[in-house]
């Protein structure tokens, strides 16, 4: 099952899941795309043989909506460590940046770049996350990344704070963004909130959500969503008696003209059961049991 997660601030990526595995009684789960404790908003969550599928999701874009301090600075570019506001005497409180300076620098982070991720991120440097490095005090160098934003919007401008709506390709990091448009307006960066309100094609939809609350006054709300929801552009077929057979023993089956998508997902007695994809007009099996 595919269920789209609003998860609250503070409850690591890890820590909903756990709460999910308890919530639905399932061993199994997993993610796609790790969301900071700090951060909040769509998480989607995998269980059980549709974990396999979760490899699928991993490039799809992310929509974003986020606030940054550009007079306090921290070494994880958020509130995730002690936070340092700017003297007084800094030149950004004499010359504040105007709406239209903001408004001008904007266009200059669109489209392919290449970001310096934060270091206090879970990327993985010789089998070590470099947040726990950086932690132990060790020296941790990020190479760059080529992102592309798609789109960013102001929403709001109120000295010192500048709140964004961004589209950012996967691998982007926001915090990154945050520090490098505040170091273009002659500030320092501190991102104080951040939620994802949207991947690829996924939203939240409040009214669809059934909260639950895996600490005291801690809401976390779920929907549980069907594969035509995760994967729009994957179609369905229906297995017969003896197609079931047939790819439950790894062979491929007769390709249906009806059909137009490259991979389908086999569905016997309503149930999805296998990820299949076209090979030679037909269509052989590619995930089992999912």
């Amino acid at each position: 099952m595919f269920y789209l997660v609003d998860k609250p601030i503070w409850p690591s990526s890890n820590q909903t899941l756990n709460h999910i595995r308890r919530h639905f009684g399932t061993d199994k789960a997993g993610h796609s795309g790790t969301l900071d404790p700090l951060a909040s908003g769509l998480l989607i969550v995998a269980t059980n043989g549709s974990t396999k599928l979760l490899s699928m999701l991993e490039t799809q874009s992310k929509w974003y909506q986020f606030t940054f301090d550009i007079t306090r600075t921290s070494e994880s570019l958020d509130l995730g460590t002690p936070t340092h506001t700017l003297p007084q005497n800094h030149q950004i409180y004499h010359y504040q940046p105007t709406q239209v300076d903001v408004e001008n620098i904007i266009p200059s982070f669109m489209g392919i770049m290449r970001q310096v991720p934060p270091k206090y991120s879970a990327i993985s440097l010789d089998g070590k996350r470099a947040y726990r490095e950086v932690r132990k005090g060790n020296t941790v160098e990020l190479p760059t990344r080529e992102v592309e934003v798609l789109h960013l919007e102001i929403l709001d401008y109120t000295f010192p704070h500048i709140t964004l709506l961004t589209h950012i390709s996967s691998g982007g990091y926001i915090r990154s963004l945050a520090r490098d448009i505040s170091e273009a307006l002659g500030g320092t960066w501190v991102v104080t909130e951040l939620r994802r309100t949207k991947i690829d094609t996924l939203s939240l939809n409040t009214d669809e959500l059934v909260y639950t609350e895996p600490r005291p006054g801690e809401l976390m709300g779920i929907r549980e969503v069907g594969y035509d929801v995760v994967f729009p552009d994957i179609q369905r077929i229906d297995l017969s008696d003896e197609e079931f057979a047939t790819v439950s023993h790894g062979h491929a089956i007769p390709r249906r003209d009806s059909i137009t998508s490259q991979k389908v997902f086999g569905y016997y007695k309503d149930e999805p059961l296998v990820l299949l994809r076209e090979k030679l007009h037909t269509y052989a099996p590619l995930r089992f049991k999912i």
